[in-house]
């Protein structure tokens, strides 16, 4: 991959923690992926010696043969790019913001579409999608993209080959008048497939997290949530008598509210009153 959009290193258990860490420990802080993760498990940030250290040896135990992913870690806005290239022919699907909760772990708690970029930016942005894209070689498929934008920069944190996960789809059918799905599937029977904008509207989901570990005894506010002005979608997964965490992962979202409005600002604020409806009662361990 092009280190113009990335900055990586490999390791494997061949070297030694110790020696590895020291080589690196200039370019800290980094960020530490297994690459069997998916949904931001097994993604560790380290700020300093000790914590890449114990980084590596935790993954090394969960990451069997393959070798640890160590990247830059890059602070600035993320953003998230779906794209599907059908003989050759790229398609930019559409392009996100990220509210991205930095705990233990890197969850993205909300997602805006359209994103807020300059036409400089999206420019940029569809120069450096292209370049990664050629370079990986993708003829006919889908997939989504993660970027950061810092000093100006696209800087390509994470590279999926599918649709992103959770309530991507819905994101895309509400503000574009696109099932991204069914032209994914097409995509695949040998089909072309037609990403053709119908509609055009702001629109803002946010997801659900609890604070404390326990058993769900029950969801209130499902029903009050979808009443709101602008809710298009309310969505609870789990099930009296689940087992509840604390964010280590995407699986540890709950529930999310979509909803659509006459700015971006405002599909975010009806999202955001919406949600506070629904809380998960908890019994503690």
């Amino acid at each position: 991959m092009s280190t113009l959009y990335t900055t990586f290193f490999f390791y494997d258990k061949k070297q030694s923690i110790r020696g590895f860490s020291q080589s690196k420990e200039k370019y800290l802080p980094l960020v530490l992926k297994s690459p069997k993760s998916n949904g931001s498990k097994d993604v560790i940030l380290a700020t300093n010696l000790l914590e890449f250290k114990k980084g590596l040896t935790e993954l090394n135990k969960v990451s069997d043969k393959d070798p640890i992913l160590v990247e830059e870690y890059i602070d600035g806005q993320q953003y998230l790019a779906e794209i599907i290239v059908y003989k050759g022919k790229l398609t930019i699907v559409c392009i996100l913001e990220q509210d991205v909760l930095r705990k233990k772990r890197f969850i993205v708690l909300g997602y805006q579409f359209p994103a807020n970029l300059s036409s400089g930016q999206y420019a940029d942005l569809e120069i450096a999608i292209n370049t990664i894209i050629k370079e990986i070689g993708l003829e006919n498929g889908s997939c989504h993209l993660e970027f950061r934008y810092v000093n100006k920069e696209w800087k390509l944190i994470e590279i999926n080959p599918r649709i992103s996960g959770g309530a991507m789809n819905k994101i895309i059918y509400h503000g574009t008048g696109i099932n991204y799905v069914k032209e994914i599937v097409k995509l695949h029977l040998g089909k072309e497939p037609i990403i053709e904008t119908t509609r055009t509207e702001y629109v803002y989901v946010r997801y659900v997290t609890v604070e404390t570990k326990g058993v769900l005894l029950k969801v209130t506010g499902k029903n009050r949530a979808k009443k709101h002005i602008g809710v298009k979608e309310v969505y609870v997964k789990p099930r009296k008598g689940s087992i509840l965490t604390p964010p280590l992962s995407m699986g540890d979202r709950y529930a999310y509210v979509l909803a659509t409005g006459q700015s971006q600002e405002e599909a975010k604020q009806l999202a955001l009153q919406a949600v506070k409806e629904i809380k998960f009662i908890i019994e503690p361990f």
